[in-house]
């Protein structure tokens, strides 16, 4: 953190091994006075850890593991709500697919059924509230029409008319600004 003058580590950090190239943060958010963040972990606070941990939650004095998701994933706030997106398929010990909401005290699936099954590689990368919808954006297979942008309303699960596509495109951020969306990515 850094206080306008010097930066001042949290505890002994979020520790990771150069094995892991570059997966030590992936992303950080600020949500309901509590700051999280995604990742590649082999260490909290200074001690290892059994296993890698993909998600830490600072407690303002120390880091703590959230949710232990089985894979990697990105940290998005959209409409005032944490999410949890990815490749991953369980958090906690349970059965959630590539998105997950943050209700205070646990990780939840987010828009049942899901639009991908268990072990798709689709990475969900990111996600705003736009319209009145929520759109989610990565890297998806095609069984979703092409698309690399998936939008969710109170009708269901919605791939985006022409969207972006191509057998490499994929889409790394969105912003709404006036009223409209933006995205980046290769497409």
């Amino acid at each position: 953190q850094f206080d306008g003058l010097r930066w001042h580590a949290l505890d002994s950090g979020l520790g990771h091994s150069p094995l892991y190239n570059g997966y030590s943060a992936l992303s950080i958010a600020v949500h309901q006075g509590q700051i999280f963040a995604s990742g590649q972990f082999v260490k909290l606070n200074g001690a290892p850890v059994q296993a890698a941990c993909y998600l830490a939650k600072w407690d303002g004095s120390h880091w703590q593991a959230c949710g232990d998701p089985s894979l990697l994933c990105f940290l998005s706030i959209a409409n005032d709500e944490l999410f949890a997106t990815g490749t991953f398929d369980s958090i906690s010990g349970q059965s959630i697919d590539h998105i997950a909401r943050w209700n205070g005290n646990l990780w939840e699936q987010f828009g049942s059924p899901s639009p991908w099954h268990p072990g798709d590689r689709e990475v969900v990368k990111t996600v705003v509230h736009f319209q009145d919808a929520y759109y989610f954006a990565g890297n998806f297979e095609d069984d979703n029409g092409g698309n690399e942008i998936l939008k969710f309303n109170n009708e269901g699960w919605h791939s985006l008319e022409n969207g972006n596509r191509g057998s490499n495109s994929y889409i790394n951020d969105m912003v709404v600004f006036k009223n409209l969306l933006f995205v980046a990515g290769s497409f």
